[in-house]
């Protein structure tokens, strides 16, 4: 743990320091706008560099050697700040806050960490073994934008968890400071602590920041690059439109969604009727395609589509199939309460008390945000072109996310604008009762907040203390864990696992494949007979099954693929060499 604490310390004070050096001598008008804007805009520059040396097959210690350089030309050529800034009471209840959040994120993974351990670790992990990017053909999560995740390339260098993990954290704090100060810049002082507070009582804002996951990254660039459309429109200077699509590149380079930001922010400054408004315009774009076309690009070249995989009836893409693109987008359309008018509207109520039908897991709640933006909306000064325009790239976001997938966690990025509304509405207000109701309803939910998260909080400390070691953890709360310690150990290098009712990958280091029907062309063919089933695995190099039982159809109810796995282990095709624990265990395949 002290590891993947150093070594996130060190990478923050990189990120800061290189972010200095880039931005020059960009105007900003605070200390804590500087601290948020330079730290983010080296986060985004060292994971560019990460990307490099991975299309070029370079080790991406080449690329952190030159982040470190630039960290220390930023430290030469402007020196350490002068002198701290004042801080106020408030901020010492904030760092109290974000102390509890950082002790939740202490945990190294839990059974709720699904996607991290599937590919938001796994395939940042997958190319640092490989030495660079590949195709990696029984995954297409593989082929997402992975901006975020390529900072874990250090962490997962020296073998630990946490250090690869701990950007999740950073990128929260800095996006809930980003709201606060988009919310004073732009809209008065009084704008700063209802919109950071109101950015701080997202339950599941919080819960993303003790995980892997990327939408607190692409909430903090999202916000980032209204904070610097706000500003062009405000003062007109370029490089305000150069620094708002840089953030949006890096918006997008972290999801498919983001690619909704530059659009948005090209048309706003379109809008905004400044003199150079055209070229400025084409600037940001520029500077958006030049952070996240590589991405785009490296799908393009993989698989033969740049949104890989979705839109196949459009671009098509190699290893993917029509039956795999509707099986994906049915799952993706189970998310919400429907699709329908009546819906929209009643979205505030809905995800405000039905939080469990916009996530796989129930508890990730959203809380009461977007009944209030929504409501603030209503106080709003629409003759403010900024607050007019804040509130229309809120309500966009809200439709696309609407008419997309429905999933709470997606929402992020725009109810981080949204607490840019409120703050906005609040501050302007006549009286102060929308603030006090504002802060105290904030208050009372961000205590919330972290009372979901107080188990989390408990086990981060006895990591912490050492009460508990991270292996004994692991041990008893990740179910395949212990299997997967017996494949590294005990399986020949030469091995290949099939996964069965899992497809977290990440603690395997040896070579492992998603083996169900539904993840990829391979593994989605039409299996009608144990020998047919015995033909694919040999042809793929399967040798072991690892089977997770706690998600695999019971054998009375199995159909397809999974009743043919059941006839291998009464047909002695399969044997089992390691019996399950917590419910996984591991077979070998015995070939004649």
């Amino acid at each position: 743990m002290i590891i993947g604490l150093l070594i996130t310390a060190a990478l923050a004070a990189i990120y800061c320091f290189s972010g200095r050096l880039l931005c020059g001598r960009l105007a900003l008008p605070g200390a804590l706008d500087r601290l948020v804007v330079f730290t983010a805009a080296g986060m985004g520059f060292v994971s560019l560099l990460y990307f490099v040396c991975c299309a070029l097959g370079v080790s991406f210690f080449v690329g952190l050697g030159l982040a470190v350089i630039a960290a220390l030309f930023g430290i030469v050529k402007y020196g350490f700040p002068k002198r701290l800034p004042k801080i106020p009471l408030g901020f010492i209840f904030l760092g109290l806050y974000f102390l509890a959040v950082f002790l939740a994120a202490l945990v190294p993974v839990t059974m709720a960490d699904w996607d991290s351990l599937a590919y938001h670790l796994s395939v940042p992990k997958l190319f640092l073994a490989h030495g660079g990017f590949y195709c990696i053909p029984f995954m297409s999560h593989s082929n997402f934008p992975m901006g975020a995740e390529m900072l874990s390339l250090p962490g997962l260098a020296a073998g630990t968890v946490l250090g690869a993990k701990l950007h999740g954290f950073i990128f929260f704090v800095l996006a809930v400071f980003a709201v606060g100060i988009t919310a004073r810049r732009f809209f008065g002082n009084g704008a700063f602590t209802v919109g950071l507070l109101a950015a701080c009582s997202i339950p599941i804002f919080a819960w993303e920041a003790t995980t892997a996951y990327i939408d607190t990254a692409a909430s903090l660039y999202t916000v980032l690059a209204l904070y610097f459309v706000l500003a062009y429109t405000q003062r007109g200077k370029r490089s305000d439109a150069v620094m708002c699509g840089v953030m949006c590149g890096l918006a997008a380079g972290c999801k498919y969604t983001g690619l909704l930001v530059p659009l948005l922010m090209f048309v706003w400054i379109l809008a905004a009727g400044k003199e150079n408004r055209f070229k400025d315009g084409f600037l940001c774009a520029l500077a958006a395609f030049v952070v996240c076309g590589g991405w785009y690009i490296k799908s393009l070249i993989l698989t033969g589509n740049p949104v890989y995989p979705f839109f196949y009836g459009l671009f098509g893409g190699r290893g993917w199939t029509a039956d795999l693109a509707a099986n994906y987008s049915a799952l993706q359309a189970k998310f919400g309460v429907g699709h329908g008018l009546l819906y929209f509207f009643r979205l505030p109520y809905d995800l405000t008390v039905n939080s469990a039908a916009f996530y796989d897991r129930p508890g990730f709640y959203v809380g009461p945000i977007m009944l209030i933006a929504v409501l603030t909306l209503f106080l709003g000064k629409y003759r403010d072109k900024n607050f007019t325009g804040t509130a229309v790239f809120f309500l966009v976001n809200l439709i696309a996310w609407y008419a997309l997938t429905q999933q709470s966690r997606y929402l992020l990025p725009a109810l981080c604008a949204g607490a840019v509304i409120i703050g906005a509405a609040v501050a302007g207000s006549s009286t102060k009762l929308p603030k006090f109701v504002c802060l105290t309803v904030f208050a009372a939910t961000a205590a919330f907040s972290l009372l979901t998260l107080s188990g989390l909080m408990t086990v981060g400390f006895e990591l912490l203390t050492g009460k508990m070691p991270e292996t004994d953890y692991l041990m008893e709360n990740i179910d395949r864990y212990s299997a997967d310690r017996y494949v590294n150990n005990a399986l020949p290098k030469g091995s290949k696992t099939a996964l069965c009712g899992d497809t977290r990958g990440f603690f395997i280091d040896r070579d492992y494949v998603w083996a169900d029907p539904g993840h990829n062309r391979v593994f989605d063919e039409k299996i009608t007979s144990l020998a047919r089933l015995k033909e694919l695995w040999k042809r793929e190099g399967v040798t072991h099954l690892s089977i997770n039982f706690n998600f695999y159809p019971k054998a009375e109810d199995a159909e397809g693929m999974a009743k043919y796995v059941y006839e291998a282990a009464e047909k002695g095709v399969i044997v089992e060499e390691y019996p399950p624990v917590n419910g996984v265990g591991v077979y070998k395949i015995i070939y004649d």
